[in-house]
């Protein structure tokens, strides 16, 4: 085990595609609660030097930026700005739609993600969804309750969000979108509470997602194509999970096994069986 954040607390982490950098988002100078998060630091190191950063940016929000094969993408200002994994150098690629505040601390446009082929940005605007070009054009509202998280699946050609009100009150939906901004299915994947990111297989034709219904644990899967959930727990399981990959842990998962963690040191490795 090799710690990557001494003596400091992390918000979200993510690997790069090539799984040769770790990205992660972490309190920053002057941060007075851990709610508090719009004094936050992004920050970006090399997997074979985990102790030296290459890159450290104030940011004004602790969710995890869009990692791509072309770099690290979040928006600040107003704009959506792009950095490179080998320098940590930041350029602005594009301004976002004057869309307002979602609250009086943050900002819109988070969740924010970025497809694969740099061509089209999802972010949230207000409770909803919104799908563009990256010189602005052809931008898409898709209605939602609150955006919770983004996933592109591995062509880009749709992503799964999830959506939930900010007061808790109504079922956690998955949504499957077309590139275009078309919402070919919407599916309620727990009744309350927190989900993590979705999980694309690699034949974009299944959804994993963690939920957490009444601070419980439990792993579903949507199919893209028809909308049918699937809900993979077990009786007394807690697992959390995460599809594997092949080589590095950044790349895209091979959809042959899922691995399970209980978050107290165990660890598991299963079939996915179709």
């Amino acid at each position: 085990p090799q710690p990557v954040n001494r003596g400091g607390s992390v918000f979200e982490y993510g690997w790069s595609p090539d799984g040769k950098f770790i990205v992660y988002t972490a309190p920053g100078e002057g941060l007075v609660s851990f709610g508090a998060r719009e004094a936050t630091q992004l920050v970006m190191l090399r997997r074979s030097e985990m102790q030296r950063s290459i890159a450290r940016r104030a940011i004004v929000n602790a969710s995890l930026p869009s990692l791509t094969q072309q770099g690290v993408w979040y928006a600040q200002d107003g704009a959506l700005w792009l950095m490179d994994y080998q320098t940590g150098a930041s350029t602005r690629v594009t301004a976002l739609p004057d869309l307002g505040r979602a609250t009086d601390a943050l900002p819109t446009y988070w969740p924010l993600a970025v497809s694969p082929d740099a061509a089209r940005v999802a972010f949230a605007c207000g409770d909803n969804l919104c799908l563009m070009n990256l010189d602005g054009d052809d931008r898409r509202v898709i209605q939602a309750t609150g955006i919770r998280a983004i996933t592109w699946d591995r062509t880009g050609a749709r992503l799964a969000a999830t959506s939930l009100d900010a007061n808790n009150l109504g079922p956690v939906r998955m949504l499957i979108v077309s590139r275009e901004g078309e919402v070919q299915h919407s599916a309620e994947v727990a009744p309350r509470d927190a989900t993590d990111p979705p999980q694309w297989m690699p034949d974009g034709k299944v959804v994993f997602v963690q939920t957490y219904p009444m601070n419980g644990r439990r792993i579903l899967t949507v199919d893209a194509d028809t909308g049918q959930v699937l809900d993979l727990s077990r009786e007394h399981w807690d697992a959390y999970f995460a599809l594997t990959s092949e080589g590095y842990p950044g790349d895209s998962p091979d959809g042959e096994s899922v691995l399970l963690n209980n978050g107290r040191g165990g660890f598991w490795l299963a079939p996915v069986v179709r």
